[in-house]
């Protein structure tokens, strides 16, 4: 196994003039998501549609996709992302010089903002060659560590492996729409920002548990390093069927977080 730095240091930001902005607008989109949800009568403040018709829209929406963009540094799988991580997993098998029988994409239940990816792959070849499998998986772009192993003696070998990525846990905005065109009906062409901004708020939190969630890649890559060995020696020399998963408690939130 070769030796790898388990925290990530995001590179020095840049100047960016869409910030500001967004400072200045992300108190109004809040009250405005708010005044949706739970409207008071009389309210002392301005109606919705004058909050939102004070709104420079178009702008403001631009800078708030300006701000995803920036917050998605290819750490997290998103959806579109699965194609790529497809493809990467298929050249670490190809690396290892496995075969891969069998790989597919399995979401998990969120938890404090986070989402589990799961690809679960069917991989035949030489057990000597899977840690090199294993290795590689720390030199993705997305953050992705071992969830769990298990092999049998066939000819060849044959192993499940589980690799697990996370994603931002997406927020529930199809209310949004319906909802300003009951309450705001003169200003229903803000959803689109309403809703990118309720996905910026997504991706904010996301950030925030990537310290955690990196330790936790780390560990699993640590604990498979040293348990993985004697186990697949023991299946080629032996015959024994082996098995490892992932097992630590880590908090995300107030209680301890077990992956799924």
């Amino acid at each position: 196994m070769s030796n790898e730095e388990d925290s990530y240091t995001p590179p020095p930001s840049r100047a960016f003039a869409a910030w500001p902005l967004i400072a200045a607008m992300q108190l109004a989109v809040v009250l405005v998501l708010i005044g949706l949800f739970v409207r008071a009568a009389p309210p002392r403040s301005p109606p919705i549609e004058e909050r939102l018709r004070t709104l420079p829209v178009d702008t403001t929406n631009n800078a708030v996709l300006s701000a995803i963009d920036r917050l998605n540094d290819g750490r997290a799988l998103t959806e579109d992302d699965e194609s790529t991580a497809r493809s990467a997993l298929s050249l670490l098998v190809v690396s290892a010089e496995m075969r891969l029988d069998d790989l597919r994409f399995r979401t998990g239940h969120q938890r404090d903002g986070v989402q589990p990816v799961d690809a679960e792959l069917t991989i035949i070849g030489d057990p000597y060659r899977l840690p090199i499998f294993i290795d590689g998986l720390a030199h993705q772009r997305a953050l992705a560590h071992p969830l769990s192993v298990r092999g049998s003696s066939n000819t060849p070998a044959q192993f499940e492996v589980i690799v697990r990525y996370y994603r931002p846990a997406p927020m529930d905005t199809a209310w949004i729409a319906p909802r300003l065109q009951q309450q705001a009906p003169d200003a229903t062409d803000a959803a689109p920002l309403l809703v990118n901004a309720a996905t910026l708020a997504s991706w904010r939190h996301f950030q925030q548990k990537l310290g955690v969630l990196t330790d936790l890649a780390g560990k699993a890559r640590r604990d498979a390093a040293s348990a993985l060995p004697s186990a697949l020696i023991a299946l080629e020399q032996r015959g024994e069927p082996m098995q490892w998963r992932l097992q630590t408690p880590l908090l995300l939130t107030g209680q301890p977080y077990q992956p799924n």
